[in-house]
């Protein structure tokens, strides 16, 4: 679910430096693990009584490392499980290096360190307005102090051919509708109509693209992503927190959303409110809770494992804003209306007085 960083280790307050005092082996199958191997004979110990040695019995040893989340990771209310151990050897007089140069070497190990991390998903469902048919290309953004990467899924409705589908005789098959959504259910003389005549005789395949995305600039942190085909965003693996939505552009014809969409994330593990994402030893299902400001409470959504959020775009011009110039010319137009009319009122008063 995660592809790891090995960033700094140290002895007490002493930095060690990759590639002198130790080295890092990832698995570069699976991305799920990694394996630190100390590699200087100088990081020794000394008891109380006797011996030389760089640093006092009970020194920690700190290993620190990053986990970015990938496709793989697990949405909603399960939790992904990291584990962490350390493998050690017994005998001073042996090479130090572990059981990966020296197989016979005694060695040690301590039980297995646990952690848990939730993450649960924001999905954006961006529609036309009037037709409600879903609107492909509009770009949304997402920010947040606590936000350091998400998966972002693009869904794509992708003609194929009587080969692919001679191929692929399981997966499920789309036909296109009129107003720009598909259906698993092929047309007939009854309903012809509702489907679209352009692609009469053509099937699709429901491709879903998914990347992992990095938040590495800006303040705060932004990922910047567009509307499929289905007209959704999916931004997946996020942890408690707070974030905002904007949408940055849309189609042409269309107004852009004025507003943003903040989504306060929280979540619960049995009785205990979690204030980060990660806890120790997670054996439960966590509750997502979600509070959402800057959009209707009929326009979204959630379940167990993620919130779905309507948005919703208009064609036509956009009204100048309140206290704008635009509306500085209508109070100024309509104050001209009236005293001309109060003008010609007096006139008319005054010539029919004078006859």
């Amino acid at each position: 679910m995660a592809i790891f960083n090995c960033r700094s280790n140290k002895v007490g307050n002493t930095d060690l430096v990759e590639g002198t005092d130790y080295t890092v082996t990832y698995d570069t199958t699976d991305n799920d693990d990694f394996t630190i191997n100390f590699t200087t004979l100088y990081i020794r110990f000394k008891s109380t009584e006797t011996g030389d040695a760089d640093f006092a019995t009970g020194t920690a040893i700190t290993v620190e490392y990053t986990a970015t989340i990938n496709k793989d990771v697990i949405i909603g209310e399960d939790g992904n499980d990291n584990d962490a151990r350390l493998i050690y050897t017994n005998d001073a007089n042996w090479g130090g290096a572990g059981d990966s140069n020296y197989p016979t070497e005694p060695t040690g190990e301590t039980p297995w360190d646990k952690v848990t991390t939730f993450v649960t998903e924001i999905d954006i469902l961006k529609i036309d307005g009037d037709t409600e048919m879903p609107l492909k290309g509009v770009t949304f953004s997402i920010s947040g102090d606590a936000l350091e990467a998400v998966i972002t899924y693009s869904v794509d409705f992708v003609e194929k051919d009587a080969a692919y589908w001679t191929a692929n005789p399981t997966e499920t098959k789309y036909y296109k509708l009129k107003d720009n959504k598909y259906t698993t259910t092929p047309s007939n003389v009854d309903t012809v109509d509702y489907y679209d005549s352009e692609a009469s005789g053509k099937i699709y395949a429901k491709i879903e693209t998914a990347s992992s995305t990095s938040a590495k600039t800006g303040t705060p942190a932004k990922i910047q992503v567009l509307s499929g085909d289905d007209g959704v965003i999916k931004f997946a693996g996020l942890g408690i927190g707070e974030y905002t939505i904007k949408e940055d552009a849309t189609l042409d014809g269309y107004n852009l959303l004025t507003g943003d969409i903040t989504v306060n994330i929280t979540g619960k593990v049995g009785t205990k409110e979690l204030n980060a994402t990660t806890i120790d030893d997670g054996t439960e299902k966590i509750t997502w809770n979600y509070a959402v400001t800057g959009a209707d409470s009929s326009a979204y959504t959630s379940d167990a494992n993620h919130i779905v959020i309507t948005v919703e775009n208009n064609k036509g011009a956009t009204l100048p804003e309140t206290g704008g110039i635009g509306t500085t010319i209508f109070y100024v137009a309509g104050s001209l209306m009236v005293l001309a009319a109060a003008i010609l009122l007096i006139t008319k008063r005054r010539m029919g007085a004078n006859d």
